[in-house]
């Protein structure tokens, strides 16, 4: 018999055939690509990360550099949400000063009236929570918050009534404490009040990421500082809240910085809340039911300030109307005694 061999030919265990090894480097090849994408993606997100701290720490050192706002001269109430920084001045009936509502504004809004108006009364001025050298929060900010600042204030610092005068955003909530507790409240003057119809846009549920945006540690302070900053600020200043450009000077523009960057920049609290228009209030009815005496200033260069005050004259007919002319948003700072003077019969 004939056998017959058959030859197999056996592989060797750490061979491949020549197709499958260009398959395994190609793969190889394409992770090491994946993963450099990655490291470098990780790597230009640091960087942008730390870019932007920066950025965040200098414009914060830069601002406060001059120590514009100091708190020697001033008291601190303190208050169940944070401490609020007042100051308190002169002799007679009570006289309280509020500035407008927004991150950059502080009692510093009434310095050229204040030393004035102590000759003929006491005269406490503010810095709202949230705004210059008060605590600022991480809290939600509504109208609703500072009425309760307001009559606490009234109640525990003050202890009588008063006469209240206040600017532009913070007529909402002066009208609101006036309706919740009317008590406390002498007289109220509104300096160029926001628009009824505007107060009363209520906040809705879609802002609710653009404030968690805003309210973050790092980006949310890099947007806050990019609205608030020195050319946007002075832009503000010469072209909306003064008549005659040439009255805002550099301390001016300084000061409404510094008092935006104080507390570590924590005005973005307050600022993402407004952008939300949480601090917005629907005035129709607590307006309608004052029974206080109520006196609007209304700066006759402001174009929509006519159709403001017969929003509001619509509502409530016994309110009184002061004119100002040459003068902008804020007639405290632009022109102090002709509102000195328009003011001095009613609050002596």
């Amino acid at each position: 018999m004939f056998h017959v061999k058959h030859h197999r030919k056996q592989l060797n265990c750490c061979t491949f055939p020549d197709t499958i090894l260009p398959r395994l480097k190609k793969r190889k090849v394409i992770f090491l690509f994946q993963k450099n994408r990655f490291i470098l993606g990780l790597f230009i997100i640091g960087m942008i990360t730390a870019a932007i701290a920066i950025f965040n720490h200098l414009i914060n050192l830069l601002s406060l550099k001059n120590q514009l706002l100091s708190t020697e001269e001033g008291f601190f109430y303190e208050w169940r949400f944070g401490s609020v920084y007042y100051t308190k001045k002169g002799q007679g009936r009570p006289l309280l000063l509020i500035h407008d509502l927004t991150p950059y504004s502080s009692g510093y809004e009434w310095h050229r009236l204040e030393s004035q108006l102590a000759k003929t009364n006491t005269v406490y001025t503010l810095d709202l929570l949230g705004c210059g050298r008060s605590d600022k929060p991480s809290i939600t900010y509504t109208s609703f918050l500072y009425v309760q600042l307001l009559t606490d204030f009234l109640r525990d610092v003050v202890g009588d009534s008063a006469k209240i005068v206040g600017t532009g955003s913070s007529s909402a909530f002066m009208v609101e404490a006036c309706n919740y507790n009317p008590s406390f409240v002498e007289s109220m003057i509104l300096i160029n009040p926001k628009s009824l119809q505007a107060l009363a846009s209520p906040p809705y549920k879609g802002n609710k990421p653009l404030r968690q945006l805003l309210a973050s540690p790092l980006f949310g302070t890099f947007l806050y500082n990019l609205s608030m900053n020195k050319n946007s600020l002075t832009r503000l200043l010469r072209e909306v809240y003064f008549y005659d450009p040439n009255k805002v000077t550099d301390l001016l523009v300084d000061t409404y910085i510094e008092s935006s960057q104080l507390n570590k920049t924590e005005g973005k609290f307050l600022y993402a809340c407004m952008v939300s228009k949480l601090t917005n209030s629907n005035l129709f009815h607590s307006l309608s039911r004052i029974n206080t005496t109520l006196y609007i200033v209304s700066s006759q260069e402001i174009p929509s300030n006519l159709e403001i005050v017969k929003e509001y004259q619509e509502i409530l007919p016994s309110i009184e109307i002061i004119t100002l002319e040459k003068s902008n948003y804020l007639p405290q700072l632009e022109t102090p005694q002709e509102l000195l003077e328009r003011l001095e019969g009613i609050l002596l």
